[in-house]
């Protein structure tokens, strides 16, 4: 019925077809696992180093944190108006008192909302971050990201107007909100 040799020939065949289908399902498996461990690592170190300093958590403030600025007598709402027009060429405790004093009266047109897409390098979200006039100088906004060690993340941020290298550095490596958010949000405006 059968011919031996076809018979072998075809089971040879598919036992080596099958073990490479095996090998290479196994190949896309791993690399999925270790994007998405990779993943959570970026997630969680991201969290841990922006807990911790409170000028970090500054421009998250003018997004609806308000009680960790607050607890610090230099952020009070009360000294902001008299400080922040002064101050805001050369420290960075006026990002803080801009976006609370915008927060206090409109919180919508003292935030931009940007789209980092995927790919991009420091070089394009810096030209970014400068045409929406968050920043005003690029390179140092490379120079700065290059010396802490950050990554940029895609998706769509919302960053006070003037936040200056510290509060973009913040809002680009921190998470991103979702497409309906960000709907919502030029929704509103």
């Amino acid at each position: 019925m059968f011919n031996k040799r076809s018979f072998v020939l075809g089971l040879g065949v598919g036992i080596i077809a099958g073990a490479l289908l095996l090998q290479l399902f196994m190949l896309g498996q791993n690399s999925q696992n270790k994007l998405n461990e990779m993943e959570q690592e970026l997630r969680q170190g991201g969290l841990q180093e922006e807990q911790p300093t409170g000028e970090e958590l500054t421009p998250d403030s003018s997004a609806g944190n308000e009680n960790a600025v607050s607890e610090s007598p230099e952020a009070s709402p009360e000294g902001t108006p008299e400080v922040s027009p002064s101050e805001a060429q050369g420290s960075e405790t006026p990002v803080a008192d801009v976006g609370e004093e915008e927060a206090g009266e409109l919180q919508e047109p003292a935030q931009k909302l940007i789209r980092i897409e995927p790919g991009f390098n420091l070089t394009e979200t810096s030209e970014l971050l400068l045409a929406s006039g968050i920043i005003d100088d690029a390179p140092l906004f490379v120079k700065q990201m290059k010396a802490k060690n950050k990554q940029v993340r895609a998706g769509y941020f919302l960053i006070a107007e003037k936040a200056g290298i510290d509060g973009a550095i913040v809002g680009v490596t921190g998470q991103p909100i979702s497409k309906s958010e960000a709907e919502a949000w030029l929704a509103a405006q």
